[in-house]
């Protein structure tokens, strides 16, 4: 199943799923607001003690990295 984070889930899918993922929305969510928003319909989709497994790029703007 796929669904709008920033959307309300529906009413018979609140609280039942047992595993929630998520993935790259640091590149789509540009304030405090949407990542509020995303985290509340995350807290009411999944069941209590659900997993929930976020992933995200490792990205460093204007910064090099050198090994020795």
């Amino acid at each position: 199943m796929t669904a709008n984070a920033m959307e309300e889930f529906p009413k018979h899918l609140q609280g039942i799923l047992d595993a929630i993922q998520i993935a790259y929305l640091s590149v789509v969510l540009v304030n405090d607001t949407d990542w509020a928003s995303v985290a509340k319909n995350v807290k009411t989709s999944r069941n209590p003690g659900g997993m929930l497994q976020l992933i995200e790029l490792n990205i460093c703007w204007g910064v090099t990295a050198f090994r020795g």
